[in-house]
């Protein structure tokens, strides 16, 4: 199947608790995902929206959207948990600029989560892609250098990422309120 095909479809069936993806031409429907990874994507989301509008402001925000590669072998449609695009200097379409996934670790990709990843990392507007941990404070910075990806671990809740694709800042404690550090009394 071509991926002008599958979006004309309406794939994604959120509502019904199941999505489907396209992977290499084939459409595939995914299990729902598990309470953690669901739990942690909507902090995560929460605290991309508060970045975005701490920029310009016109900036596209959507959640358990997906990214569309167009490949000879066969498409990708391959969902996020949050996608950021921004308005192209030319016309009226917006561009995908920023990604972020959740994953159980990002220390250590599971097959599945790695070919997610090489299938954004073809996506031509993605500025940064964003793989966090679950369960810890994690970040996996993914950023486009030229035409080079560079990956950068970034960890603990004090620590802050760089949005380029944004021009602010991003406090992990953010993407994890529930493993802040205890205060000074306990």
């Amino acid at each position: 199947m071509r991926l002008k095909e599958f979006i004309s479809a309406d794939p994604n069936m959120g509502a019904m608790g199941w999505r489907q993806e396209l992977v290499a031409g084939e459409v595939v429907t995914l299990s729902p995902r598990p309470e953690p990874l669901v739990m942690r994507g909507l902090s995560v989301f929460g605290a991309i929206t508060g970045c975005a509008r701490r920029a310009d402001g016109r900036q596209r925000i959507d959640a358990g959207a997906g990214v569309g590669i167009e490949d000879e072998a066969g498409d990708h449609y391959r969902i996020a948990d949050v996608i950021v695009s921004i308005p192209a200097k030319v016309g009226r379409r917006a561009d995908v600029a920023l990604i972020a996934l959740v994953v159980p670790d990002v220390t250590d990709l599971g097959p599945e989560d790695a070919a997610r990843l090489a299938v954004y990392r073809r996506q031509r507007t993605a500025k940064e892609i964003l793989l966090f941990s679950a369960d810890r404070p994690a970040c996996l910075v993914n950023r486009r250098i030229g035409g080079e990806w560079r990956e950068d671990l970034v960890e603990g809740t004090q620590a802050t990422i760089r949005l380029a694709a944004l021009g602010v800042s991003l406090f992990l404690l953010v993407a994890y309120p529930d493993l802040a550090p205890p205060d000074e009394d306990g």
